[in-house]
């Protein structure tokens, strides 16, 4: 089920190409939620540090793979650009 080229990822959940619209969504909630976590943390404990870390490490991932329009695979717990 192809889509008109547009500038928002093409982004597939369990085998379902989402609409354009649910991509943008999508998008605005992981850049929203990449704000909130810069903005206020996750506590100045030593989970919270590496909760934040590894929150905002699969952020970078995430969106590589959106404006690469490359696939991302997670290989052995951790994330890979294929």
């Amino acid at each position: 089920m192809g889509q008109p080229w547009t500038s928002e990822p093409t982004i597939t959940i369990n085998g379902v190409e989402m609409p354009v619209s649910a991509c943008m969504t999508l998008r605005m909630a992981l850049e929203t939620f990449a704000m909130h976590l810069s903005a206020e943390g996750l506590g100045g404990d030593k989970l919270g540090a590496r909760l934040l870390s590894d929150y905002m490490d699969n952020i970078a991932v995430i969106r590589d793979a959106m404006h690469r329009r490359r696939d991302v695979q997670r290989l052995d717990g951790s994330w890979k650009m294929v």
